[in-house]
């Protein structure tokens, strides 16, 4: 199976964000993910995040972006190893160990926030270990899909990455992550995460964050430990303002403790086995999503079609358009409803049910007005004449976390939302359903019908 100028080998990751396959060509290996957001690619961070990458050894460098209809397709070279989780939960990886990853994650922090980057989702599953003991920050590209650099919204994501600022709707930004960084730090040190209990947010952590007690802190020598509490209740904090810290300060508590050659072992022989012992899926699990892929590529050369068809197929669109009449949906909807889920935990939050009933009241929303025709415009194109529009239609998407949904009305071309409202992913059917009269209320005031 091949995917513009990559043959498509299997799946490596499927996710709530996106769906990574790993892909090749003559001469090497990349991965390909797929991230199903709409969202503009920011230019000026792609080249700020590929001079850090360049610069630092400790962040995935993405290469190129391709964009196709609903997903930004994301390049970058492939490494083989395993996740942060699998290491973490193997009996071999001790506490020098893990200051030696500690140091590394920091370090592509640290990369990131000297170029005026801003990660804003730091978690333990974001974190890559290579063959070769080498530790690797991943999913930088979400920071890619801002609209603009200024423009730093915080979006859902997965509990053990939420931060005050995710909870309160504030803009993210480099103190956001360093409140993420230290959630990180102990759930490696602790082997606990301090933002997730029995698989619910504990906000309380989050909102008023204390550290775990001495004891258990079971990952930490106890020589270093007081010091080590003491600098991370500084970088801790609920507030904003207090939270600000050079992030020398953790680089210095990690190289204090660390014993790096055969640490650095240890952690490639972890990372070895475990990446010898991982099952990818195989592609045709994943190719049916890409129904524009094939268009990439063409698997045979296209014959000129004999112009007496040509001119038979404009007959019959004249005849479609102008003589039978023609309706469209008011206002310029586009009637499909494009869900997106922004992590694994919420895939399930809306019951099935709910969504089946929720599209076919969105369809029936839609539809063309009794009677209601509106004029096309006929254009064109390399191969076939084309039958458009006179104005860009809207989208309907629905972007779901663990807590929250948006139920956001978008140009089909991309760009910012022209409605949007919040409304909790286990909320009523009732109250979704009045989410969705009211995003077709909108339209129909916005674009009435001609």
């Amino acid at each position: 199976m091949r995917w513009g100028p990559y043959r498509l080998v299997c799946v490596l990751h499927e996710g709530g964000e996106g769906t990574s396959v790993l892909a090749e060509t003559d001469t090497e290996r990349v991965v390909l993910k797929w991230v199903w957001r709409e969202s503009p690619i920011n230019n000026k961070a792609l080249v700020r995040l590929q001079r850090a990458a360049t610069l630092n050894q400790h962040l995935l460098n993405i290469r190129s972006v391709i964009g196709t209809g609903d997903a930004q397709v994301f390049i970058s070279r492939y490494h083989q190893g395993a996740s942060l989780r699998d290491v973490l939960d193997d009996e071999r990886c001790d506490s020098q160990t893990r200051m030696l990853i500690a140091s590394q994650i920091i370090s592509g922090v640290a990369g990131l926030h000297q170029h005026g980057l801003v990660h804003g989702d730091l978690r333990v599953e974001n974190i890559w270990v290579t063959r070769s003991g080498r530790v690797l920050v991943m999913d930088v590209d979400q920071l890619l899909l801002a609209e603009s650099s200024q423009n730093r919204a915080a979006k859902m994501v997965a509990l053990n990455a939420t931060t005050p600022e995710h909870l309160r709707a504030r803009p993210i930004s480099v103190v956001s992550d360093q409140f993420a960084l230290v959630s990180l730090l102990i759930e490696m040190f602790t082997g606990v995460s301090p933002l997730v209990f029995e698989g619910q947010l504990v906000q309380a952590n989050v909102l008023d964050p204390k550290l775990p007690q001495s004891s258990g802190w079971r990952f930490l020598p106890s020589d270093c430990r007081e010091l080590w509490l003491s600098t991370l209740a500084k970088w801790w904090q609920s507030s904003e303002r207090r939270r600000p810290r050079p992030i020398a300060e953790l680089e210095r508590l990690v190289v204090m403790g660390e014993r790096r050659i055969a640490t650095r072992t240890n952690l490639a022989d972890i990372a070895n086995d475990h990446s010898q012992s991982m099952t990818p899926k195989p592609i045709a699990a994943v190719v049916p999503e890409y129904p524009e892929a094939d268009q990439l590529i063409p698997n045979k050369p296209v014959r000129k079609m004999p112009m007496g068809w040509v001119a038979g197929g404009f007959c019959a669109v004249l005849l479609a358009v102008f003589l039978w009449p023609v309706s469209s949906v008011s206002g310029d909807m586009h009637r499909r409803i494009l869900w997106v889920w922004l992590d694994e935990g919420g895939r399930h939050a809306v019951p099935e049910d709910w969504r089946v009933d929720l599209e076919q009241r969105w369809y029936k929303a839609t539809q063309p007005q009794h009677g209601h025709s509106k004029r096309y415009s006929l254009a064109w194109s390399q191969n076939s004449v084309e039958v458009s529009l006179s104005r860009p239609k809207l989208k309907a998407l629905i972007e779901c976390g663990e807590l929250f949904c948006f139920f956001r009305l978008k140009p089909m071309q991309g760009g910012r939302d022209s409605w949007h409202e919040q409304v909790p992913v286990r909320a009523s059917l009732k109250r979704w359903q009045a989410v969705m009269d009211r995003a077709s209320e909108f339209q129909s005031s916005q674009f009435p019908a001609d």
